[in-house]
This record gives C-alpha cells, structure tokens and sequence, in this order.
C-alpha cells in the first residue's frame, strides 16, 4: 500500500510541466515527423523526375545520333558527341561495329548507359553514356539543397512560433492556478480568471472559506457561551462553600445534595465543550418546577449579599424548553441582577400564565440607551454573553423578550413564551 502511494506521487507533476511535456514535445515530435515526411516525398519526387529526364535526355541523344548516323558521316556524329559530352556534362564513349570509328571523353564513363545506334535498320555503333557528372544532376542537387534549407527555415520559424504561442495559450492556465494557489493560502489578491472553470473553483473555495469562518465564529461563540454557563453553578458552589466555611451553612443533606447537582453541572457542561455538542430536546417541561428549584438554589447567594430574592410562580406552567435551558435562562437573568444590584436592594420573579411570562426586575443601577441597544450585539466579550444565550434560549421556543431599564432605576426583562 504503501509502495502504491509512492508510486502515485511519483507520477504526480506540475502543470507547467505537463503542459510542457504532453503538448509542447508531442507537438515539437509530431511536427518533426511530418516535417521528415514531407522531405522524403519531395527526396522521392524528385529522385523519380531527375531519373526520368537522364533517360527522356539519353533517349534524345541516341535519337540524334542515329539521325546524324543517317544524313552525315562519323566525324560530325564525333563532333556532335564532343560538343554534347562537353556542354552537359555527361562522359561518353562511341564505337562502331566496324571498328572505323572510336571515340571517348577526356574522363571516360564508369557507371554508364549503354545503347545501341542504329542506321537504316542496321546496328552500326555503341554507345555508352555516364550522366554522374551531368548537368542535369548538378541542379538538381543545387535545388535540393535550397529546398532543403527553405524547408529546414520553415521548420524552425514555425517550431519558434508555436512555442511562443503555446506558452502565451498556457500562460492564463498558469496564472490562473497561482491565484488559486494564493486563494488556498489565504491569500486575498485580486485576480481577473481567463477560464470560467477555475472562477468557478475560486468561487466555491471562497464560499468554504466563508462558511468555515462563520463556522468557527458559530464554534467560538458557542464555547464562550458554554464557558460563560460554568460561571453559574460555580458561583453557586463558591457561596455555599464560604457559607460553610464562615458558619452560616450547616454542612447537611441539602448542602450535599446542592454541591453534587452544581458539580454535576460543570461536568456535563465541559463534555458540551469537549464535543461541542448540544443536543436537541422535543417536549415540553414544567417552568413552575424548574424555576422555582432554582430561585431555592440562589437563595443563599443573594442573601450572602444582602439582596432580598422574592418570586411568584404561577402554578402549571410550562414551555417547549428542556429543563437545562430553563435553567440556564433562568440563571443568567439571577447573575445579571445579582451583579447589578447593591446591599439592600431586592430581586423579583415573577411568572404569569396565558401567556406565559416571566419578568425578573430589579432596582439596581440599571441602563443608558447605548447599553440597551447593544445588549443583545453578537460581538460581546464573554463577559457579556448571558444575555445573548438568554435571547438564543427565548428564540427556541419562539418567545420574545424586552427590557424596560433608565439608569438609576432598575431593570426589568420580560420574557413571553408560548404555553
């Protein structure tokens, strides 16, 4: 498996690279080879035409000779074959049958044609002809070395210009793969995509960027919140535990039980936090119960500092809650008047059916408009997020809530809930 793995990175390579190799090369090899082709066909060509013109050329001169064989006697037919050997180049040899007559150029023919001269019918002469040296041959290498070195500049001129433009054809690619490899590093560079398809995966790249932003945000917000929530039964533990230790607690079934429940809180709070985790809850739960459990359970808190804690729970009362997020409503709005009320002031609770609401009053300091009007910001440091889980909480069960407050004269939330 592991060796499969290497293999496949093995094979794995860079766009530039694979551009290079399977376009450009293949091109490059492909041009090449037609190239090759093209020269052998006109090499071929022209072997076939070049042959064709020594033997229509051959042909002629027989030709000639017989007719001068006919109306003239050897010695013109001699110095027709100087003059001929001479201007084009060709080695000759002459002979007659009779032996009267034998001529030959200065270089005499090697590789040669034979033929024979006939005259009235009769064979009379051979003749032997060697065109390695012709004319003929000699332009026509002429030619084939221009055609060749045309070809050969083509070739180039045109291997030039199509790698030009396979690079300039590339280069949008190119650049548009930098910009995704920027928009992967985070980076936030303003790019004009030359390929719809690599906008569309910017796109897409931007919106998982975006939704794991919000994600995070979500996550932390949620933390904050959880951690916040450990504030609660840790300030309950503090009290009860400085009651004690002061003398103003008996350490008894109640204490016990009330530390156990609170520690039991924490745990369950920090394995939300752990698996940030909040399960869904379907029912309905009773708010007379809960609330009151816990209005007991701060009693001694509010009475270490001196606030008097009153309440009035009507009798039946329910919401579409689970009984931790009652408890956590209802706890955040006990701190946030705990810790704005002074020694001697007073907390109420009330909860009323039909509908049903819960109002939790005071007459501590309470709030300027600024304040109120940034109350529920989700951009709130921890130590301002009760009442961001309190409105979270009121939202589940599709409630609604208001805040009556002027500094100076206490704060009131009113909480409505559908029954």
């Amino acid at each position: 498996m592991a060796q499969d793995t290497a293999s496949e990175v093995i094979r794995m390579r860079r766009l530039s690279d694979y551009f290079h190799a399977h376009f450009s090369s293949a091109f490059k090899i492909a041009f090449t080879v037609v190239f090759i082709l093209v020269n052998l066909t006109v090499m071929l060509v022209n072997t076939f035409y070049i042959r064709d013109q020594i033997r229509m050329q051959n042909d002629s001169l027989v030709e000639m000779v017989e007719h001068l064989t006919l109306v003239e006697d050897n010695d013109t037919v001699i110095t027709y074959l100087t003059h001929y050997g001479h201007t084009h180049r060709v080695f000759l040899r002459y002979e007659t049958h009779d032996g009267a007559y034998e001529y030959e150029t200065a270089t005499p023919p090697e590789d040669y044609d034979s033929h024979v001269v006939e005259a009235g019918g009769e064979e009379v002469a051979d003749l032997h002809i060697d065109n390695a040296q012709s004319n003929l041959l000699a332009a026509n290498a002429t030619y084939i070395l221009v055609l060749n070195g045309v070809l050969i500049f083509i070739y180039a001129m045109s291997m030039l210009y199509f790698h030009q433009r396979n690079k300039r054809l590339n280069r949008p690619v190119l650049q548009d793969l930098a910009a995704i490899e920027k928009r992967i590093d985070g980076e936030q560079a303003g790019h004009e995509y030359h390929i719809s398809d690599f906008q569309d995966i910017d796109k897409a790249l931007r919106s998982a960027a975006e939704r794991n932003e919000r994600l995070r945000e979500a996550h932390q917000k949620s933390i904050q919140k959880l951690a916040h929530d450990i504030k609660t039964p840790l300030t309950i533990l503090e009290g009860r535990l400085e009651g004690i230790q002061s003398g103003r607690t008996e350490v008894g079934e109640e204490t016990i039980n009330v530390t156990m429940e609170e520690t039991q809180r924490i745990n369950s709070l920090v394995e939300r936090i752990i698996h940030s985790d909040e399960a869904e809850f379907e029912g309905r739960t009773s708010l007379t119960e809960v609330i009151g459990e816990r209005l007991r359970a701060h009693q001694g808190l509010f009475e270490k500092k001196g606030v008097a804690l009153r309440y009035s729970l009507v009798e039946d009362a329910e919401a579409a809650l689970s009984p931790e997020d009652i408890k956590r409503l209802v706890e955040h709005l006990l701190l946030n008047a705990y810790n704005h009320v002074s020694r001697g002031g007073h907390v109420s609770v009330t909860l009323t059916k039909d509908p049903v609401t819960l109002t939790v009053s005071d007459d501590g300091e309470g709030m300027d408009e600024r304040t109120r009007r940034t109350l529920f910001d989700s951009d709130r440091d921890i130590n301002g997020v009760g009442m961001l889980i309190v409105k979270d909480i009121v939202e589940k069960a599709d409630g609604g809530i208001e805040i009556e407050s002027e500094p100076g004269d206490g704060t009131e939330v009113i909480i409505r809930l559908h029954s």
